[in-house]
Protein backbone atom coordinates (compact mmCIF):
# COMPACT_ATOMS: atom_id res chain seq x y z
CA UNK A 1 0.00 0.00 0.00
CA UNK A 2 2.85 2.41 0.84
CA UNK A 3 4.48 1.91 -2.57
CA UNK A 4 1.12 2.64 -4.26
CA UNK A 5 0.82 5.82 -2.18
CA UNK A 6 4.39 6.82 -3.11
CA UNK A 7 3.58 6.25 -6.80
CA UNK A 8 0.38 8.31 -6.48
CA UNK A 9 2.31 11.10 -4.75
CA UNK A 10 4.96 11.16 -7.48
CA UNK A 11 2.34 11.05 -10.25
CA UNK A 12 0.37 13.88 -8.60
CA UNK A 13 3.49 16.04 -8.34
CA UNK A 14 4.37 15.37 -12.00
CA UNK A 15 0.81 16.15 -13.14
CA UNK A 16 0.70 19.42 -11.18
CA UNK A 17 4.08 20.48 -12.56
CA UNK A 18 2.97 19.67 -16.13
CA UNK A 19 -0.21 21.73 -15.63
CA UNK A 20 1.90 24.68 -14.43
CA UNK A 21 4.37 24.37 -17.32
CA UNK A 22 1.45 24.31 -19.76
CA UNK A 23 0.10 27.68 -18.63
CA UNK A 24 0.75 30.74 -20.76
CA UNK A 25 3.27 33.22 -19.37
CA UNK A 26 0.36 35.59 -18.68
CA UNK A 27 -1.40 33.12 -16.37
CA UNK A 28 1.53 31.17 -14.94
CA UNK A 29 2.24 32.17 -11.34
CA UNK A 30 5.96 32.57 -10.54
CA UNK A 31 5.65 29.67 -8.07
CA UNK A 32 3.15 27.36 -6.42
CA UNK A 33 2.50 25.39 -3.25
CA UNK A 34 1.62 21.69 -3.27
CA UNK A 35 -0.18 20.30 -0.21
CA UNK A 36 -0.68 16.63 0.60
CA UNK A 37 -3.54 15.82 2.98
CA UNK A 38 -4.65 12.72 4.82
CA UNK A 39 -7.54 10.59 3.56
CA UNK A 40 -10.74 12.33 2.54
CA UNK A 41 -14.18 10.77 2.89
CA UNK A 42 -15.49 9.15 -0.28
CA UNK A 43 -17.45 11.77 -2.20
CA UNK A 44 -15.49 14.79 -0.94
CA UNK A 45 -15.01 17.35 -3.69
CA UNK A 46 -12.38 19.58 -2.10
CA UNK A 47 -10.01 19.93 0.86
CA UNK A 48 -10.36 22.36 3.73
CA UNK A 49 -8.02 25.26 2.90
CA UNK A 50 -7.35 25.80 6.62
CA UNK A 51 -6.66 22.14 7.48
CA UNK A 52 -3.08 21.22 8.33
CA UNK A 53 -1.53 19.22 5.46
CA UNK A 54 0.71 16.20 6.04
CA UNK A 55 3.43 17.50 3.71
CA UNK A 56 4.04 20.52 1.47
CA UNK A 57 6.33 21.39 -1.40
CA UNK A 58 7.08 24.66 -3.15
CA UNK A 59 7.93 25.01 -6.86
CA UNK A 60 9.53 27.99 -8.53
CA UNK A 61 12.33 28.51 -11.06
CA UNK A 62 14.72 26.77 -8.64
CA UNK A 63 12.66 23.56 -8.86
CA UNK A 64 10.33 21.56 -6.62
CA UNK A 65 11.43 21.20 -3.01
CA UNK A 66 9.88 20.00 0.25
CA UNK A 67 9.03 22.75 2.72
CA UNK A 68 8.00 22.99 6.35
CA UNK A 69 4.23 22.61 6.74
CA UNK A 70 4.17 25.64 9.04
CA UNK A 71 5.40 27.92 6.25
CA UNK A 72 2.19 27.03 4.43
CA UNK A 73 0.11 27.53 7.57
CA UNK A 74 1.60 31.02 8.05
CA UNK A 75 0.46 31.89 4.52
CA UNK A 76 -3.04 30.62 5.32
CA UNK A 77 -3.12 32.73 8.49
CA UNK A 78 -1.93 35.81 6.61
CA UNK A 79 -4.55 35.28 3.89
CA UNK A 80 -7.30 34.79 6.47
CA UNK A 81 -6.38 37.93 8.42
CA UNK A 82 -5.34 40.21 5.53
CA UNK A 83 -5.98 38.79 2.05
CA UNK A 84 -3.43 40.86 0.12
CA UNK A 85 -1.51 38.22 -1.84
CA UNK A 86 -4.05 38.41 -4.64
CA UNK A 87 -3.95 40.75 -7.62
CA UNK A 88 -7.32 41.02 -9.36
CA UNK A 89 -8.31 37.61 -10.71
CA UNK A 90 -4.78 36.23 -10.56
CA UNK A 91 -2.89 34.74 -7.63
CA UNK A 92 0.84 35.46 -7.83
CA UNK A 93 1.44 32.08 -6.12
CA UNK A 94 -0.44 28.96 -7.26
CA UNK A 95 -2.15 26.67 -4.78
CA UNK A 96 -2.47 22.95 -5.41
CA UNK A 97 -3.39 19.93 -3.31
CA UNK A 98 -3.97 16.19 -3.36
CA UNK A 99 -5.26 13.55 -0.95
CA UNK A 100 -6.30 9.89 -1.09
CA UNK A 101 -9.95 8.95 -0.72
CA UNK A 102 -10.33 6.71 2.35
CA UNK A 103 -10.67 3.00 1.52
CA UNK A 104 -10.20 3.61 -2.20
CA UNK A 105 -7.55 3.65 -4.91
CA UNK A 106 -8.75 7.10 -5.98
CA UNK A 107 -7.20 10.45 -5.11
CA UNK A 108 -8.47 14.00 -5.05
CA UNK A 109 -6.26 16.46 -6.98
CA UNK A 110 -6.73 20.23 -7.43
CA UNK A 111 -4.89 23.12 -9.03
CA UNK A 112 -5.75 26.79 -8.57
CA UNK A 113 -3.61 29.09 -10.65
CA UNK A 114 -5.72 32.22 -10.54
CA UNK A 115 -9.11 33.30 -9.26
CA UNK A 116 -10.71 31.95 -12.43
CA UNK A 117 -8.28 29.24 -13.44
CA UNK A 118 -8.48 26.00 -11.52
CA UNK A 119 -9.80 22.45 -11.56
CA UNK A 120 -10.49 19.69 -9.07
CA UNK A 121 -10.38 16.05 -10.21
CA UNK A 122 -10.92 12.54 -8.94
CA UNK A 123 -7.88 10.62 -10.22
CA UNK A 124 -6.33 7.17 -10.06
CA UNK A 125 -2.64 6.24 -10.20
CA UNK A 126 -1.82 4.92 -13.65
CA UNK A 127 0.43 2.01 -14.60
CA UNK A 128 3.10 4.40 -15.88
CA UNK A 129 4.19 7.81 -14.58
CA UNK A 130 0.85 9.48 -15.33
CA UNK A 131 -2.35 9.69 -13.37
CA UNK A 132 -5.69 8.74 -14.89
CA UNK A 133 -8.32 11.48 -14.57
CA UNK A 134 -11.62 9.80 -13.70
CA UNK A 135 -13.78 12.92 -13.59
CA UNK A 136 -13.77 16.66 -13.00
CA UNK A 137 -15.29 17.67 -9.69
CA UNK A 138 -15.19 21.42 -10.20
CA UNK A 139 -13.84 24.09 -12.54
CA UNK A 140 -13.02 27.70 -11.60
Amino acid sequence: MQSRHNAATQQSLLHIEAEWQGLSETWRPWGFWVREYGPLPIGAYDVDFQAVPRRVWFRDRAGLRPENVWKWMRLVAAQTLAPTARTGDQFPIGQTAFAPYAGSDYYYLEVLWAGRSGTGWRVEPGPDERIIIKNELWIA
